[in-house]
């Protein structure tokens, strides 16, 4: 929470330095130059400009059945703000995020267990990555299920259950103290009504762009 807020203040600092107005709020489309901002307390107030650049970055992405409730089914968001470290922690997805925050919590100490659907680690990358990435992992604890399809995550108030079927299309359980759910991330585009700007998101929920980043506006 101190680096938190050391940032915060290290980021107003920097736009109070460069004469940067700031607005807190809900940002959203009222044509392709006007911007409206809905704060907290619902007040709203609108900006113009000739040109508007959508940085909204992305969200942790979860499958029907994994959907998390931030306290035992945890997103890359509670990972990495925890109050304690996990004896057990279960991870869905076996891609750099899912990795990353596992190989953080195996050093303090915490049993990982991946499920992966997918029947190689890392598996939009070169396949020989992920096999030399598991002969690391496995010699530092962690376990790995592969080809494993989630059913379904529960909480039962001091651990989860997850439930699974295996490459035999197997019914199978695995307990652990907190399940990280950590199966890619999707564009953070809800609520900007692209539409009043003359623009639309694919399936994907991205903002279509060229080579130059630019939208068809």
């Amino acid at each position: 929470n101190d680096v938190v807020s050391q940032t915060c203040a290290g980021v107003k600092f920097l736009m109070d330095k460069n004469k940067i107005d700031v607005y807190t709020g809900v940002g959203s489309f009222v044509d392709k130059n006007t911007v409206k901002i809905t704060s907290s307390d619902g007040k709203e107030s609108q900006i113009t400009g000739k040109n508007i650049i959508i940085a909204t970055g992305s969200k942790p992405n979860y499958s029907p059945g994994m959907e998390p409730d931030k306290k035992r089914i945890i997103t890359s968001t509670e990972a990495l703000n925890m109050q304690e470290i996990p004896k057990k922690m279960i991870v869905i997805g076996a891609g750099v995020i899912g990795l990353e925050l596992g190989s953080v919590y195996g050093r303090l100490g915490t049993e990982i267990e991946v499920i992966e659907f997918a029947p190689t680690l890392l598996p939009t990358m070169d396949g020989s990555i992920g096999k030399e990435m598991m002969k690391i992992l496995k010699k530092e604890g962690f376990k790995f299920q592969m080809e494993h399809r989630v059913q379904k995550v529960e909480n039962k108030g001091k651990s989860v259950v997850l439930t699974a079927l295996n490459k035999k299309n197997e019914e199978v359980t695995f307990e652990a103290d907190y399940c990280l759910v950590a199966v890619g991330r999707k564009a953070f585009t809800d609520g900007l009504a692209l539409e009043k700007a003359g623009l639309s998101a694919n399936q994907r929920g991205q903002v279509e762009v060229n080579d130059h980043l630019q939208t068809v506006v």
